[in-house]
C-alpha cells in the first residue's frame, strides 16, 4: 500500500512548490518486513521535514509499524542550522521514540551531507540512538532488520 505527500492518493507522489523548489515524497507499507518505506524527491525546506515525519509516523501507526526506511538519495535539503539543531526533537514528540528505529538512505556524495550529518549528531546528543544514516540502501535494511 502506497501514499502520497498530501491527499494520500495511492499512485503519484503529490510535489509541494516551496521556496523555489519542488518536493515530492511517497510512504509504501513493506507488509513482508514490516517497515515503512519512504522516498523523498526535490528540495525539502524545514516545513516539508516536519510534515514528511507527521505523514510518515502515522502511516505507520496505522499499520502497526516501528520500522522506517527512508531513501533521500534523490532530495536535497533546504535548511539552516537553526532549524536542524530544533528537527531531531520535533521528530521526537512526533514519533521517533521508544522502539522505534529509523534508517536513513543518502548518497555520500549529496549536497546536503553536512545538513544529513548535522542532523545524526543532534539527534544522537539528545539521546535519540535509533535512528541511523547510511549511504547503502543494504546496510540501511540490514540494521532495520537486525
Amino acid at each position: 500500500m502506497e501514499e502520497t505527500g498530501a491527499a494520500r492518493q495511492p499512485t503519484l507522489p503529490y510535489p509541494f512548490p516551496k521556496r523555489g523548489g519542488i518536493m515530492a515524497f511517497t510512504l509504501e507499507f513493506l507488509e513482508d518486513q514490516g517497515i515503512v518505506s519512504v522516498r523523498t524527491s526535490g528540495t525539502m525546506p524545514f516545513d516539508e521535514f516536519v510534515r514528511l515525519a507527521r505523514d510518515a509516523f502515522e502511516f505507520g501507526s496505522r499499520h502497526g509499524v516501528e520500522r522506517y526506511l527512508v531513501d533521500h538519495s534523490d532530495m536535497t535539503p533546504d535548511v539552516n542550522t537553526f532549524d536542524i539543531h530544533d528537527l531531531p526533537k520535533i521528530h521526537e514528540e512526533l514519533g521517533l521514540s521508544g522502539d522505534v528505529k529509523v534508517a536513513v538512505v543518502y548518497p555520500e556524495n549529496s549536497p546536503g551531507k553536512e545538513d544529513f550529518d548535522f542532523y545524526q549528531m543532534r539527534a544522537w546528543s539528545i539521546g535519540l540512538n535509533n535512528l541511523r544514516h547510511f549511504n547503502s540502501m543494504q546496510q540501511a535494511m540490514n540494521w532495520l532488520l537486525a
